[in-house]
């Protein structure tokens, strides 16, 4: 997978729309977050993308000689995913995965995997020997790729704009990570209101992300289901995340007008672009 290393861009232009409070399509119950179709795009386009990425990395690695194992083509994230902002949401989630997110547990099933690993020669055929910088168009450094890897080619055939995309995510992650709403009455009141909530199931957390610490291990125990349903639970009838999902919209709102305030314009176009791009493949 091309390795990224992405700085933050600004410019001076404006959104070209305002702020209005929905409610998110993503988490049931909490209010939709500005960056949410960046950090998790339509599911369907994205696995379009993703499907042509590898069709073409395997036509690839059959040129060079060699069977593509599948899963070097970059992913979005799973919307799924959007929820563990707030610790896990879904009760009938935090009955399957209890407190881990669906990307760790992606992860630790590939670290189970036991297939032999690929030899030096497959990697360079895949990966390229001499990654060089890419720079999205406003010139900053958004990751490195070898154009002439079977990854390479692909990237830049598939998804020519992807160096675009990825500085776009990754100064939505930035926003969203700046604008901390946690301090603010609201969602004060609502941590406390959980912590009782919780209290009453016996348990006693201030908050939803110090229970991770008491399971440490990589896979979800029973005890740790059980205490991630009930969280997911109170999430909902404490009303947390609901003034935290209200505060945390209007905060990454304003956020994007200081420091970003193309980022949802920019995207829609590219985004829009790629996947009549990849259609027409």
């Amino acid at each position: 997978m091309a390795s990224v290393v992405v700085f933050a861009a600004t410019s001076c232009a404006k959104q070209n729309e305002q702020f209005d409070l929905v409610e998110s399509d993503l988490i049931e119950g909490a209010w939709a977050n500005p960056v949410d179709r960046v950090l998790y795009p339509d599911e369907s386009a994205a696995a379009m993308i993703h499907a042509a990425g590898e069709a073409s990395i395997a036509a690839c690695m059959a040129e060079r000689g060699f069977d593509y194992e599948g899963g070097a083509f970059p992913e979005f994230f799973p919307r799924e995913q959007a929820q563990y902002f707030y610790g896990v949401t879904d009760p009938a989630s935090a009955e399957t995965n209890g407190l881990r997110s669906t990307i760790w547990m992606a992860s630790v099933l590939q670290s189970q995997d036991e297939s032999s690993s690929p030899s030096d020669d497959y990697l360079a055929a895949l990966n390229g020997r001499t990654p060089r910088d890419v720079r999205d168009s406003t010139g900053v450094v958004v990751g490195a790729s070898d154009p002439d890897s079977c990854l390479g080619m692909a990237l830049d055939s598939v998804t020519p704009n992807w160096a675009d995309l990825q500085g776009l995510q990754y100064q939505a992650g930035v926003a969203l990570l700046l604008s901390d709403v946690k301090s603010r009455r609201p969602v004060r009141n609502g941590f406390a209101d959980w912590s009782e909530c919780m209290a009453q199931s016996g348990h006693d957390y201030p908050g939803p992300w110090l229970m991770a610490y008491d399971f440490l291990g990589d896979s979800p125990t029973e005890a740790e289901k059980a205490l991630a349903v009930t969280s997911a639970n109170c999430m909902h009838s404490s009303g947390l995340l609901r003034a935290w999902s209200k505060a945390q919209a209007e905060a990454t709102w304003d956020e994007l007008q200081r420091s970003y305030p193309d980022l949802l314009s920019r995207w829609d176009v590219l985004f829009a672009e790629t996947v009549e791009y990849v259609e027409g493949l």
